[in-house]
């Protein structure tokens, strides 16, 4: 292993970015970072359990080198034999902003992502990491800003944050792998580039070791970032009262910041987007005085009476709580989950050791489910005791522990008899379904 990129494999087994028989898409821009990624991604594949590694690039069409990279980006990959996706984009003006063309990229990238069913790897090294803080912190941010770019966010993942770009330049110059050079990086036009040529420079120079003490203290406020979310969902459980109403005096009453945050939550919750999450202190403001803000054009934030509602406008399936009677086969759940539920005979199946977890996981004792047993999403009041753990918790408190967010709780199926779990996707069945030395008939669960 190179000692340069020895921070990426480390980075990749901490946070688990890769996992066994992934398909990664890595997007290439044909710059000596994204080229550097392509490349580790390609002679470790194997050792990383990629099972299909594709590259993709967009041609934004803004600058006269973009068709020159394009085909270097090309040729690489036919060299690499990795299939590549290019997309060519139009831009409607030569002023079209940096802005435009990274949303452009991305949707690009996650359209992909979602047809292969895979994990976009970008090229973020600790340099970027260190850029993006700074420049949060000269606009205004809170702690989410000064924590930076995470190392895995949704299906995006960043095994370089914690490399130095330095180190990846050398890693290719010793294999003679070439790059592009993107000459607006050595240009002041956008704000990134001022930052990099002349704000850290400056910063360095001022004190020395200023790029590697912004890192520190971005790891420090992604630790602080993520305690405060913790509490946030905490908070929220604790002042819910039904389904988008939540007790305004709780909220309140929490630690200023542990307020700010749960509404934070709720406006991402809410589908608007992420700038709106600028409103948190006024929405704060109206807990105790009433009033109403929106957020967006289909959703109101509104305190009344004593409540802190989110008023969105949604279809009435959206509305009412999924729930589908216990039966074989193949049930269509929530979010475009499939359950298939499936009856084996003791006979049939095996319980060797290996089999232990599986039966753990994916098995429940069919004499053990009632005929009033149903599958649906959580309610209050629902309490759950996984074979596996044999520790009775509130449904809800399972879910905060594992740091599920709330707008994905209410999307899980979960096998219900009254308030009682029986089994529940990723915990599995119940202390009291379990399959045990006199059943006779086994069910057995998957998702997809």
């Amino acid at each position: 292993m190179d000692e340069r990129l020895e921070s990426a494999w480390a980075l990749i087994a901490k946070d688990g970015l890769i996992q066994p028989d992934d398909t990664v898409i890595a997007a290439v821009s044909g710059g000596g970072d994204s080229v550097g990624l392509l490349l580790f991604l390609s002679e470790n594949r194997e050792a990383l359990g990629i099972s299909r590694l594709v590259g993709a690039h967009v041609n934004h069409g803004l600058r006269a080198e973009a068709k020159a990279e394009e085909m270097f980006v090309r040729a690489l990959c036919k060299k690499l034999r990795i299939p590549l996706l290019v997309k060519q984009l139009f831009p409607q003006s030569s002023d079209m902003s940096e802005e435009w063309a990274r949303k452009e990229r991305y949707a690009f990238l996650k359209s992909a992502a979602e047809a292969l069913n895979a994990k976009i790897a970008v090229a973020h090294t600790k340099d970027d990491q260190a850029e993006t803080v700074l420049f949060h912190i000269l606009r205004g941010t809170f702690v989410h800003g000064a924590a930076g770019m995470k190392s895995s966010n949704g299906v995006v993942i960043r095994p370089f944050l914690q490399t130095a770009r330095g180190d990846v330049r050398r890693w290719l110059a010793l294999r003679g792998q070439g790059w592009c050079e993107d000459a607006t990086n050595a240009t002041l036009q956008y704000t990134r580039g001022r930052i990099r040529n002349e704000t850290l420079p400056v910063l360095e120079k001022v004190h020395p070791g200023a790029q590697e003490a912004l890192l520190r203290f971005s790891q420090e406020m992604r630790e602080m970032s993520d305690w405060l979310e913790e509490l946030a969902y905490q908070l929220l459980e604790q002042a819910l009262c039904e389904y988008g109403c939540y007790d305004a005096e709780c909220l309140a009453s929490a630690p200023a910041p542990v307020a700010r945050e749960a509404v934070r939550l709720l406006i991402l919750k809410s589908g608007a987007k992420p700038e709106k999450t600028a409103l948190c202190g006024q929405i704060c403001a109206l807990l105790k005085k009433g009033g109403a803000i929106a957020v967006s054009k289909d959703c109101i934030f509104r305190v009344s009476q004593g409540r802190l509602s989110v008023e969105k406008r949604r279809m009435p399936s959206d509305r009412e709580p999924w729930h589908q009677p216990f039966s074989e086969g193949v049930i269509e759940g929530p979010n475009a989950k499939i359950l298939e539920i499936t009856l084996v005979p003791v006979k049939k199946a095996n319980f060797s050791a290996k089999d232990e977890k599986k039966a753990l996981k994916f098995w429940a004792d069919y004499d053990m489910i009632s005929d009033d047993a149903q599958f649906r999403t959580k309610q209050p009041g629902d309490t759950f005791c996984p074979a596996e753990r044999n520790v009775t918790k509130p449904l809800k408190k399972w879910y905060s522990e594992a740091r599920i967010p709330l707008s994905e709780r209410e999307q899980i199926p979960v096998l219900a008899k009254g308030s009682e779990i029986l089994w529940a996707p990723g915990w599995g069945v119940s202390r009291s379904a379990a399959v045990s030395a006199a059943t006779k008939m086994i069910v057995e669960f998957h998702v997809r």
